[in-house]
């Protein structure tokens, strides 16, 4: 009758052993997959950020190509005033 008891108890602790086990197991996954997520976030922010600062950035780039397009304009009329 001990033996069994013996043998009960080593596999009711095997058992537990097990369960912990795989139970710290997903929660390790769990974690790896929480942080690989909010990596994934950051890096979508990282790349909006740098999407609207080059959005910002347009009308200035537009101001000034308007520009050098009046400069050329000019240079143009007069090289052909020049000519004339």
């Amino acid at each position: 009758m001990r033996t069994g008891i013996k043998v009960g108890i080593g596999i009711a602790v095997l058992i537990i052993i097990i369960i912990v086990s795989l139970y710290s197991m997903y929660i390790s996954g769990y974690n790896g997959v929480q942080s690989r997520d909010e990596s994934v976030k950051k890096r979508a922010a990282d790349v909006d950020t740098q999407l609207q600062r080059r959005y910002d950035l347009i009308p200035n780039l537009v101001s000034s190509v308007k520009g050098y397009m009046q400069f050329e304009r000019q240079t143009l009329e007069d090289i052909t005033k020049l000519r004339s």
